[in-house]
């Protein structure tokens, strides 16, 4: 499935799409500071026994545990601007708060004809899973 006419594949589009908000401004260094904190804290947890005790170290762990929370951190924040992005192209403004307005009133439809409501409800359960 290629996207019309490009030659791309959606997925990789949606690929670089992430990579290209991972490499935004900000977030490379928000997420390096989560790193540096949760995996300092958790290497003093996990390894903190071999620190003090004098025993080797196993620098394979001590690497993934700051790689994990920088990673983490850094798709909270892509994914968060990338839903942004999504619901402004749906209603104009990213939406503050859910309305109480029933199914059949929310339902945005993009100039494609698809359902903007329909693409939250299934990005909601997907977030679920």
């Amino acid at each position: 499935m290629d996207d019309e006419g490009s030659g791309r594949h959606p997925g990789g589009i949606m690929i670089m799409r992430f990579l290209s908000y991972a490499l935004e401004a900000g977030i490379p260094r928000r997420s390096f500071g989560v790193a540096a904190v949760v995996g300092t804290v958790l290497n003093l947890i996990n390894q903190g026994d071999a620190m003090v005790g004098g025993r080797a170290l196993d620098w394979t762990k001590i690497a993934l545990t700051f790689i994990v929370p920088y990673c983490v951190a850094t798709y909270g924040a892509v994914s968060y601007r990338m839903r942004q992005e999504r619901d402004a192209s749906c209603t104009g403004v990213p939406p503050r708060s859910p309305s109480p307005a029933t199914e059949s009133q929310t339902e945005d439809a993009t100039p494609d004809g698809s359902s903007c409501e329909r693409a939250r409800r299934y990005t909601d359960a997907e977030m679920k899973r």
